[in-house]
């Protein structure tokens, strides 16, 4: 499914534009964390989305279905979002649902019942630029020794993101035809056997921003730069998928 990308690292409080207005079917999601402080209960997990159809508003968090909310004004009149409070928001993207049934209480709104099966390749329509963010949900095997994750474009792959459990670090690194760059191996080791998590890879102008859980955890700057030209995701190993969003 193609989102088209509203807005990224909002400053808030924040106010923006619907582009073309609430629409039966227009899916909005929010991607970012909760700061240290909060006078809220929330969770650090960083993924709230909202489908809309003729009758409610139905809001998910963090993959989990929350609430269905009927709409007591005309949903059509609807053109701005606003965010504020002790949050950092890293996107805000919006598309339309699949052509598929969807009632109130569905799991996941808005994305297909099927599960991303591993190994998993898909498409990254138009390619990377800045701006563009990658959202991937799993779970890690309990018995995990390493998954990756890949960038790839036609001849190699400009992120290669490999948690390796039993070296307990991830690696990143870059493979341009048959040619491996050096390894980056610093930072933490934010995941975990047997655990849910949500991976978000932004693409910058000089490097790609990695946060897993709602945490940033690494940097990895541009090697391979004609960005438009890495469109394919994909990722393997030790991990089940539950959503993946290009």
């Amino acid at each position: 499914m193609a989102f088209l990308q509203l807005f990224h690292n909002p400053q808030i409080p924040f106010d923006g534009a619907i582009t073309g207005g609430l629409q039966d079917g227009k899916i909005i999601i929010v991607t970012g964390r909760v700061l240290p402080g909060a006078d809220s209960i929330c969770t650090r997990d960083s993924l709230e989305t909202s489908v809309i159809t003729e009758r409610t508003i139905l809001l998910t968090v963090n993959g989990c279905h929350l609430m269905d909310y009927k709409h007591r004004i005309p949903f059509n009149t609807v053109d701005t979002i606003s965010v504020g409070g002790k949050v950092e928001v890293f996107t805000i993207q919006s598309s339309f649902m699949p052509a598929f049934p969807l009632q109130p209480g569905f799991p996941y709104p808005g994305f297909p019942p099927a599960m991303p099966t591993v190994p998993y390749k898909g498409v990254i329509s138009g390619g990377l630029h800045p701006g563009r963010t990658i959202i991937i949900q799993g779970i890690v095997s309990p018995n995990a020794s390493r998954f990756h994750v890949n960038l790839d474009f036609h001849n190699g792959t400009a992120l290669h993101y490999n948690p390796r459990f039993h070296e307990n670090t991830v690696v990143r690194n870059t493979r341009v035809g048959e040619q491996l760059g050096s390894e980056e191996r610093s930072g933490g080791m934010p995941f975990h056997r047997g655990q849910p998590f949500t991976l978000i890879i932004c693409c910058e102008a000089d490097m790609f921003r990695i946060v897993v859980n709602g945490d940033q955890t690494h940097d990895y700057k541009h090697r391979y730069t004609p960005l438009q030209q890495v469109d394919t995701l994909e990722i393997s190993g030790d991990v089940s998928l539950t959503s993946v969003l290009l």
